[in-house]
This record gives C-alpha cells, structure tokens and sequence, in this order.
C-alpha cells in the first residue's frame, strides 16, 4: 500500500477505486458502475466542511467530479494480489453509505477508498501532510 499509486484517465469499471484533483488535495471514492460513485460527501467548499457533517454517499460521477477530471487507479502486481474482489467491494462501499467518522487525518476519503479494496485504512496524503508537520516542528 505505501509503494507509489498509479493513476490514469481511464473508463471506470465497478469497484474500480477513483480520484479528483481539488485545489489542495485528491478527493477518492470507489466507482460502482451506473455511472456513480460512493465517497465521503466533502460539502460544497471541500476540506474546509465541518468534518461532522460528512458522510459517505453514492452520487453520479457528475456531481462527484464538479467539473474535474476522473482518474482511475492501476493497481501494480503485489497490489492487485492484495486487492479485494469487485464483489467485495462494492459490498463494503454500499454497507458505509450514511456512516459518518470522517477526520481530516485520521479517516478521510483516501482512507475509505482504501479499505474499500484493500481493507486498510491507508492515506498516503494524510501521511505526507504529517511528514511536512514534523519536519517543520523539527526545528521549531
């Protein structure tokens, strides 16, 4: 999980795991065909919602884009080892709609995409975002 993604403009397939350039961040989601996607809903002004109001949702690519471009992720070999079956996780995104627990850190929607295909909790922007913290508390 830690090697670096790949991610390509592709046509989604079910179960496929997805992602959208925001101003300051990639926002993820699990593609589940029919032209939707389920993710955690970040509210009209993205990562700066209350975290308490967010909750996992199915939507259409449209609005789950707003206007960006959709990426899919191309999973390495040890990857596609690990990886869940379609089944599984289309089962496990669906089962989430209408949890809540999103934490900007600890649980966001990278992380959730994750356990969604792979089953741990894992966001390597949550990590790079603490990695730039210590090293600038390093000297502080």
């Amino acid at each position: 999980m830690k090697n670096k993604e790949s991610w390509k403009y592709l046509e989604p397939q079910a179960g496929d795991q997805v992602r959208v350039k925001r101003p300051h961040y990639y926002h993820h989601g699990i593609y589940v065909g029919n032209g939707e996607v389920i993710h955690y809903d970040e509210g009209t002004i993205g990562a700066f919602s209350d975290p308490k109001l967010i909750k996992v949702i199915k939507t259409s690519v449209k609005d789950y884009l707003r206007g960006g471009y959709l990426e899919v992720r191309v999973y390495s070999r040890k990857e596609i080892k690990n990886k869940k079956s379609v089944d599984e996780i289309l089962i496990y995104a669906k089962k989430h709609i209408g949890i809540d627990g999103y934490d900007y850190i600890k649980h966001n929607c990278e992380h959730f995409s994750n356990e969604c295909a792979f089953g741990v909790s894992y966001s390597a922007q949550s990590e790079s975002f603490k990695a730039q913290v210590r090293e600038m508390t390093k000297n502080a």
